[in-house]
């Protein structure tokens, strides 16, 4: 049974996860047959990207291929396990635009590093540093998971217990700590995936039930992902990216909808059809918003009733103590 248990559990995985994790799979086949050829062409290395080679697919392919065997297992585990997930939440095909869009991006931003470097220092070793890993697409999921799993438990290694709303910064400080070590390449992934992540999510995600984009309730801003202290130079960093965004490309919930909202029946329709004529619904409305909000207001309805009752509870057996009672 248990040996079973492994193919039954991939059996279940939806399609568009089976095609990803197939192409993981054949990648990581491929670059065991012809490790310098990969190395080469499908990892990213700056120096291959441009010029004389302009190897341009490897700001894609990058996040395809492993350096090893522990990397790959880590990674593959990680990634069907959330791409199945949201694959039932958003659908396939969003899915996919959602792992596209960030692995794109995030090669862009290692690229474009390099080169600044390169640029500062005149030191080669920037243009020859190749990277790859999926390590960027698993920290963009974990802001997948505080968005739609913010009060969720997650266990690591049986002792490490953290909220949804809280594996972000847990995985920012794991790339701090790579950085420190030496491992700086994957740190820049991984904190490029952290904000491409969000940033996809709070502007550019469909939501089938909303005319607009994106997830605009304040439990997803970006000064929500910091503690306390550090909220107020968050919120000032995050309108200021913000700002700097608009100036250079419109986003979507400033100018309206990206898809055209469905036309108000007209009055000819309403009478034919018998239904009533109803207007688009407001941004923040969808129910994934709403149930964020009935849970945060049901917290703190516990919250409140708890502190009430811990403060009743004294008082009234002062009052049974004056009036010369036992208490029951």
């Amino acid at each position: 049974k248990m040996s079973t248990e492994p193919l039954q559990r991939l059996q279940n995985l939806g399609p568009a996860t089976k095609k990803l994790v197939g192409v993981f799979v054949g990648a990581f086949c491929l670059s065991l047959v012809l490790p310098e050829f990969c190395a080469n062409v499908f990892t990213l290395k700056p120096g291959n990207t441009y010029g004389a080679h302009a190897y341009l697919w490897n700001l894609l392919t990058y996040s395809f291929f492993h350096p090893n065997f522990i990397m790959f297992l880590a990674n593959i585990l990680t990634l069907a396990v959330m791409c199945d997930h949201f694959e039932k939440q958003w659908g396939g095909r969003e899915m996919l635009q959602f792992v596209l869009v960030v692995a794109i991006l995030a090669g862009f931003t290692y690229f474009f590093l390099m080169i600044f470097l390169y640029a500062s220092t005149f030191n080669d070793g920037f243009l020859n540093n190749g990277v790859c890993g999926s390590t960027a697409l698993s920290a963009a999921f974990t802001i997948a998971v505080k968005q739609a799993l913010p009060e969720e438990q997650f266990s690591y290694f049986g002792f490490l217990r953290f909220r949804g709303q809280h594996v972000p910064i847990a995985v920012l400080l794991i790339a701090l700590v790579l950085g420190l070590v030496g491992e700086w390449s994957q740190s820049v992934l991984a904190a490029s995936g952290l904000g491409l992540g969000w940033f996809y999510l709070r502007f550019l995600q469909y939501n089938a039930s909303s005319v607009w984009r994106g997830d605009q309730d304040d439990s997803f801003s970006f000064a929500s992902f910091f503690p306390g202290p550090g909220r107020p130079a968050a919120t000032i960093l995050g309108n200021i990216c913000y700002g700097i965004c608009c100036r250079c490309m419109p986003l979507p919930n400033m100018i309206g909808p990206l898809a055209p909202p469905t036309p108000a029946p007209t009055a000819a329709t309403v009478a034919a059809n018998d239904i009533p004529a109803e207007a688009p619904p407001l941004p923040g409305s969808n129910p994934a918003d709403a149930e964020r909000r009935r849970a945060r207001a049901l917290k703190a309805l516990e919250e409140r009733l708890s502190s009430i009752g811990d403060e009743q509870t004294p008082a009234a057996a002062d009052e049974i103590g004056q009036q010369g009672g036992d208490p029951v």
